[in-house]
């Protein structure tokens, strides 16, 4: 990776969306949201960009399929 300033959760992002591409080649019928639910097991970048960016869990702005897998392990239901 080439760059200035590259920080973890950019890596991170790379990588969830490099196995969330090859996830979806390789099932081609499953729905975009399980695939990033998968992807986000192994690199969890919601994870890694809402504790980076400070965001604010509880708030409207964020679409759910963003927010689910880091809403999910703190047990709360979206």
């Amino acid at each position: 990776m080439t760059g200035k300033d590259i920080k973890q959760h950019d890596r991170t992002l790379m990588e969830h969306e490099l196995l969330e591409m090859k996830i979806k080649r390789e099932n081609p019928d499953m729905e975009h949201w399980k695939a990033h639910q998968i992807a986000s097991e192994k690199y969890d970048y919601p994870k890694e960009a809402i504790e980076y960016y400070g965001i604010e869990t509880t708030s409207q702005k964020w679409p759910v399929v963003f927010l689910y897998p880091f809403l999910r392990k703190r047990g709360r239901r979206t």
